[in-house]
């Protein structure tokens, strides 16, 4: 009877993939995505990460390892309550789409144990080379 689609909150960003889970501190949270035309799935590694040298509530995406892999470390967050980043990160580039993620991480009295809030959006890029 009725059908529900959201349309996200982020311009010219098309939400394809959202969901809540819990992870452990310095242990990451896999995501396997799959693209049309690519033969094999590309793997997020999500982590979140303690380094006194970066900022607090840093969002790192690192470049792709062995062919498929995007370590994605969030620094820094607070060990009692939320972070999240502002606005959906680019993750990867292909064939003119740009993946992207947006997070919320909440902690409870130090524990190691969070809840992580993602999305993930797609958005189209003309115009710009791979």
């Amino acid at each position: 009877m009725y059908s529900i689609k959201c349309g996200g909150g982020f311009e010219n960003n098309r939400p394809i993939y959202s969901g809540v889970t819990f992870g452990v501190f310095g242990k990451p949270i896999v995501f396997e995505v799959k693209a049309d035309d690519v033969p094999f799935p590309l793997t997020v590694r999500f982590e979140l990460v303690d380094d006194i040298t970066r900022p607090p509530a840093y969002f790192v995406v690192n470049p792709i390892i062995s062919g498929n892999i995007v370590d994605v470390q969030f620094f820094n967050v607070t060990k009692e309550g939320s972070a999240s980043i502002n606005e959906p990160c680019s993750i990867v580039f292909v064939n003119q789409v740009d993946l992207r993620m947006i997070v919320h991480v909440d902690r409870i009295g130090g524990t190691p144990t969070y809840r992580l809030t993602y999305e993930f959006f797609e958005a189209e890029v003309l115009g710009v080379q791979q």
